[in-house]
């Protein structure tokens, strides 16, 4: 059952402000497709003749080729925006309105010019 409450629940989740009054008519729009969709599933469709089953139809395969990278911590270093001792920094999520930040909290600011942070945790240059 769709609720407002669930609707509540489900905007905080989200991160969404929801005024009491759209979660309502947000709870009574929500109920009134699933009730649709229900009565979709009441619907006679035994005299209805399949028109297709994308299921038979399979594409011509290939043989997978295991290729080993070199250096992979190297490699998903350069498709980092910012890594440091072998991880990725990213923005924390924003819980509130606005834009995410990234955080600097804890960890001493970075230039993602430099490559001063070791390739892997534990390893260094």
């Amino acid at each position: 059952m769709i609720d407002p409450e669930l609707i509540a629940r489900a905007a905080e989740l989200c991160g969404l402000p929801l005024p009491a009054q759209e979660r309502d008519a947000l709870a009574a729009n929500l109920a009134e497709l699933l009730a649709r969709f229900q009565g979709l599933q009441e619907v006679d469709t035994s005299a209805v003749t399949q028109l297709d089953e994308p299921w038979a139809v399979t594409a011509p395969g290939q043989d997978d080729e295991v290729q080993a990278f070199s250096d992979p911590q190297r490699l998903l270093d350069a498709m980092a925006d910012h890594p440091r001792g072998g991880f990725f920094v990213v923005p924390r999520p924003s819980l509130g309105p606005g834009p995410a930040e990234p955080s600097n909290r804890g960890a001493a600011a970075h230039d993602p010019g430099t490559e001063d942070a070791p390739s892997s945790p534990g390893h260094g240059p």
